[in-house]
């Protein structure tokens, strides 16, 4: 028995799945690279990760937990700044995985102090909530940053689709393991740092009514500087009798319900000013509260709300998929009039017993007849038939 025991050690079978020997030897590199270009101002790195699972181990934390010695961030699992640094990481980590040009990208990111964008192509593709290099990329590219510098041997389709066939691992395109990209006109040289603290006049603040989402937008519009000052509508104001220059209102800051147990894909529609979490909900301390948020700032005043033209309220027993938020299944889209939207339940067994319910606020004259279009009980929820 003594004998048996021992075999996975004299195998070398001894360690899990997903163990590993050493941490690969570019993210020291990448590790120095920050320490000696950019030791005061914050790396980004993207994309966002739930727990560390690498192509080449599951080290859990980040490489750069025990490697870096200069300052960095990333949206994890776990938040661990306050809500406005937690909103400003799901934001940026929304832009990067639209794989579209994000205007302001660029200003929104010195705004927080960051000035450059590290991109882990060594992720491992099979776990949830993965997002692709190639729409890294692409958002990058198309938003005006460029690589400065690349670490690591090249990860393509051999790597990320090991059991695909050649032909295909061929179609997908290869990056180093690991990229540093900055905006144009950042400079990759030491002697251009740009100083993390600064002062600014407080005659040129901007009002902003909604949250720090907010700024991604404005700066993408060209009413915010990425060097002028701006208060969250709600935060202390910094002085008595303050004016701001501008005051901005936006549709940041939106009442939704937001599972924490995901890096992506976590934030529901907007609610209206009343509306509560759906009762069967199957996510854990969900079902029928209220929406679960980070907020900067008290909500009262201070959130964007849906409104029902037509309707005093909509409600379902649940909505969306039973382990993911999406935004795309709001309830209101079943009478929307649209026939691309529209709701699905959330229930991971079955759809039998799940309802919708319209309430109005006063009498309404309905139709004899009304057309219902069902959708396919399967995870492409195809438009199956017509009623």
């Amino acid at each position: 028995m003594l004998i048996g025991l021992t075999l996975p050690y004299l195998s070398g079978r001894v360690l899990n799945p997903g163990s590993f020997s050493a941490v690969p030897r570019y993210w020291y590199q990448v590790a120095a690279f920050l320490a000696a270009r950019s030791p005061l101002n914050t790396a980004l790195v993207v994309p966002a990760d739930a727990h560390g699972d690498y192509l080449w181990g599951d080290p859990i934390d980040d490489p750069l937990v025990a490697l870096a010695k200069s300052p960095w961030a990333e949206r994890g699992l776990v938040p661990y700044g306050g809500a406005g640094s937690q909103i400003l990481l799901d934001t940026v980590e929304n832009a990067i995985e639209s794989g579209e040009q994000v205007s302001g990208l660029a200003g929104y990111l010195q705004r927080a102090g960051v000035r450059y964008i590290v991109v882990r192509n060594d992720l491992d593709p099979r776990q949830v909530g993965y997002t692709s290099a190639a729409l890294v990329h692409q958002t990058l590219a198309l938003s005006g940053f460029t690589r400065v510098a690349s670490f690591g041997p090249p990860i393509g389709g051999a790597q990320i689709e090991p059991r695909a066939t050649r032909e295909q691992q061929a179609a997908l395109p290869s990056y180093p393991a690991v990229e540093v990209d900055a905006a144009a006109g950042a400079g990759s040289g030491p002697t251009l740092q740009p100083s993390p603290v600064s002062t600014l006049p407080v005659r040129q603040t901007v009002l902003v009514n909604g949250g720090p989402d907010s700024l991604l937008q404005l700066t993408g519009q060209h009413l915010l500087g990425s060097s002028q000052p701006a208060i969250i509508a709600g935060d202390p104001l910094p002085a008595l009798g303050f004016r701001p220059v501008q005051w901005a209102v936006t549709d940041g800051q939106r009442r939704a319900d937001t599972l924490f147990g995901l890096v992506n894909s976590n934030v529901s529609y907007t609610y209206t000013a009343t509306e509560t979490n759906p009762v069967g909900a199957g996510q854990l301390g969900r079902a029928g509260g209220p929406p679960r948020q980070l907020l900067p700032v008290p909500a009262a005043g201070h959130q964007t709300v849906a409104v029902l033209p037509g309707a005093a309220s909509v409600t379902v027993s649940s909505y969306g998929s039973w382990i993911a938020d999406t935004q795309q299944d709001d309830p209101a889209s079943a009478f929307d009039d649209d026939p691309a939207t529209a709701w699905a339940e959330g229930n991971e067994r079955t759809p039998v017993g799940q309802w919708i319910q319209i309430n109005f606020a006063g009498q309404v004259d309905l139709p004899a007849r009304v057309g219902i279009r069902l959708l396919d009980d399967s995870t492409d929820r195809e438009i199956t038939s017509l009623l």
